[in-house]
């Protein structure tokens, strides 16, 4: 008995959790938004152009970038991996994450101010 009541809770559950379907007539202008699906290839670009960049920095700040986020591990953890205080680390990721940054936003900028000639003569 027991073992029946918890099932009939955990299914009662499970069901007020779904959100009954809503028809609609026509769909939202941009289409179904829990369908979308995000395109990979827009996050393997990124990857791909990060590289070089990555590879551009002091070699600290790129060994304590690739640790952190690429490998996971604590300021603890790479503190001691490369033999330096905590404190350390936190300095040169946080340069390193600001010379990424600089340099991502490089061709945003450049690009945005391409042609400024042709933007004022509009």
């Amino acid at each position: 008995m027991r073992t029946t009541m918890s099932r009939a809770a955990i299914d009662a559950a499970r069901w007020r959790g779904r959100r009954p379907e809503t028809l609609v007539d026509e769909l939202p202008a941009g289409g179904d938004p829990r369908r979308a699906v995000p395109d990979a290839s827009v996050a393997v670009d990124d990857r791909e152009s990060l590289w070089p960049v990555l590879a551009s920095l002091a070699p600290r700040q790129r060994a304590v970038l690739v640790l952190r986020y690429y490998e996971d591990l604590s300021e603890a953890e790479i503190a001691r991996t490369l033999g330096c205080s905590r404190g350390t680390v936190k300095a040169q990721a946080s340069r390193g994450l600001a010379a990424l940054r600089a340099a991502l936003d490089e061709p945003a900028r450049t690009a945005s101010t391409a042609h400024p000639v042709e933007q004022e003569a509009q």
